[in-house]
Formats: C-alpha cells, structure tokens, sequence
C-alpha cells in the first residue's frame, strides 16, 4: 500500500507495473524524419487509447566539445492511436517546434480536466528555448533531466480534436488552453 509522509498507510491499494513487450511500443525511428520517441503518456478517450510522446527530428549529433551534450536537438510532440493499448499507429505532429516560437518540446501530459462544468483534454509540456535565448547554462539536453534555466513549464492550446485519423502538423501560440474537448 503507498504511504503517506508520516508512513502510515493511505487506504489506496497500489498497482505493480506489468511490462507488455521486450520491444518498445513506438520504435525508435518508426515515423519518417525521427529518430527517438519517448517519454509517453497516453490517455483513452471515446474507446481509443492516444498515445503522446516526444520525437526528436533526425540530424542531431553527440557534441565531443564543450557545451550541450547533443547539437541540433530538435523534437516535437508526436500523436499515435490504438484500440488496443498495445500497437499503436502515428495519427500526427500534434505540436512542432520552430526557431521563434518553442524550440523543444519535452515531456508531454496530457489529462482530462473538469472545470466550470466542461471537460477539456489539457496538454502539459516542458518549453525548452534555443541556446541563443537559453539564458546562462546551455543547453536543456544534459541527460540527468535537468533542464537549463530557460526552461519552462508550459500548456497552450493544440488542434487535437481527439479523433483519429488526422495527420496535420498543428501550431499554436495561445498561452494556456486545453487541447480540445470531449
């Protein structure tokens, strides 16, 4: 049973991971001009599970100087759909990075959210700056999951409508929003 800070128990029962594949879910590579997909989340709405990951765009490097451990990293929020939770297809470029708006997305969380009597799907993010305007420290891509003082936590909104089937790269410059509703 998890615990609280005082640990004691929380009356909540706990669910140990199952692991499906030895294979990952999306591979690495699967969606033409990526190379790594990873750090998912995935939601179920209306009988169809979503599947929300980072793809980081083909042409980064390793950098053997000094600076950002990865040069020309890139990587945009990536859509897949399955009906059942276990293959998954690419639907869309939900949220694509660009030099003058958001340079990388990292960490994608998508949730329903009830407010004010409406459901929305809310996507959640972390903003990861060009070095140009990364401010002191570089670059975010450090490998320890700590990001540069640029950084920032971000949800705006996105064309998702939830539904498959749409393969559109989507932009948006709202600063909060939700990513469609139910």
């Amino acid at each position: 049973m998890p615990t609280t800070p005082d640990n004691t128990s929380s009356g909540m029962p706990s669910v140990a991971p199952v692991r499906i594949s030895a294979a990952p879910i999306v591979a690495a590579g699967s969606v033409q001009g990526y190379g790594p997909i990873f750090n998912a989340g995935v939601i179920r709405h209306e009988g169809v599970f979503h599947l929300f990951a980072r793809g980081v765009r083909d042409g980064y490097r390793r950098n053997d100087g000094l600076g950002p451990r990865f040069l020309d990293y890139v990587s945009d929020v990536l859509v897949f759909t399955s009906l059942d939770g276990r293959t998954y297809a690419f639907q869309q470029v939900l949220a694509e990075s660009s030099p003058d708006d958001v340079h990388t997305y990292e960490d994608p969380r998508v949730q329903l959210v009830r407010s004010g009597g409406e459901e929305r799907i809310v996507m959640s993010y972390t903003n990861l700056p060009p070095l140009s305007r990364a401010g002191p420290g570089g670059s975010a891509s450090t490998g320890s999951g700590s990001k540069t003082a640029g950084s920032s936590s971000t949800a705006r909104r996105v064309a998702w409508s939830g539904r498959t089937g749409s393969r559109t790269r989507t932009r948006s410059s709202s600063t909060f929003a939700t990513g469609g509703s139910r």
